[in-house]
């Protein structure tokens, strides 16, 4: 979880998350990586 004073350290390479419920209005992108599904 992201929140003030958790101790853990985001770096490269880390994969973030968001629930549905929390994309409401106002979001911004973090990243410009394209948003199409990735199948490998």
């Amino acid at each position: 979880m992201i929140y003030e004073g958790n101790p853990l350290v985001l770096e490269p390479g880390m994969v973030l998350f968001t629930h549905m419920i929390m994309q409401d209005d106002g979001c911004e992108p973090l990243t410009r990586v394209p948003r199409e599904l990735v199948i490998n």
